[in-house]
This record gives structure tokens, sequence and C-alpha cells, in this order.
């Protein structure tokens, strides 16, 4: 572990379920390459700048933990797949969310330049083929 002070938006932290954490850089591989065990999670801040910042046309399932979204500024819509339909969750500055273990979701619109920290279950998350793009309203 490092012992000095980290850009956090190009920084992963990855903690350890036995409490050790390391680092590592924010790459394009990162998530591919992350090699995680049972209990382990990974905290990282994003930029959002666009509509597109949050992968909106991607949904994502965490089965072995919750997912927590910590909205520093701006505006996103959370969505929430659920029985019958959608439920677009409006997260704004300095609000939290926790998404619940096994249910689909994606980021929906950046709706204003927006920053987010995100806590997730590192171990096993699964990707949903891309559906369609929203934008800003």
């Amino acid at each position: 572990m490092t012992t000095t002070a980290l850009d956090f938006f190009a920084t992963f932290v990855h903690l350890h379920a036995g409490g050790a954490m390391t680092t590592a850089p924010r790459t394009p591989t990162f998530w591919r390459n992350l090699v995680a065990g049972a209990g382990d999670r990974v905290v990282g801040a994003v930029h959002g700048r666009d509509a597109d910042a949050f992968h909106p046309d991607e949904c994502e399932i965490h089965p072995h933990g919750d997912e927590l979204l910590c909205l520093l500024s701006g505006a996103v819509d959370v969505v929430l797949e659920e029985p019958g339909s959608d439920r677009a969750v409006l997260l704004k500055a300095a609000e939290v969310f926790v998404v619940p273990r096994g249910v689909w979701h994606r980021s929906g619109c950046c709706l204003t330049p927006s920053d987010i920290v995100q806590r997730a279950s590192s171990h096993q998350s699964a990707k949903f083929p891309p559906i369609v793009a929203l934008h800003i309203r």
C-alpha cells in the first residue's frame, strides 16, 4: 500500500476481505484484469461530463454484494430493472444510494457534469448486452 496521496479519480482502491488494501491505476483493462476473492470490494471515483459517462447502455448485476453509489456533485439517474418496468432514481449531489445485491441496474443519464464514488462487490459481477443509450434531457 502506498503512503502518499493519490488522485481518487485515477486510482482504484481494492479492499481485500482480510482487511488489506491495495491500489491500482484506472486503466481500460482494470476490471478485466482484476483478481479478487469473495468478500473483496473495490472503491473508485469517476468524472461524468456527458450523458454516456456512466455506461448508460449497459446493465450490470452484483450477485455477491450491494453497490454503494455516492454522488459528490451533479445529478445522475440510477435505473433499476424491476418486474414489469424499469425504475429511475434521481441521485443528486451529496446523496448516496444502495443498489441491492442481485438487482440488474445501470446508471442512466448523467444529467449534469457529475462526480461519483462507487463501492462495489468485485467478485463475479456480470454485464448485460448493451441497450439503447439515454441522452441528457
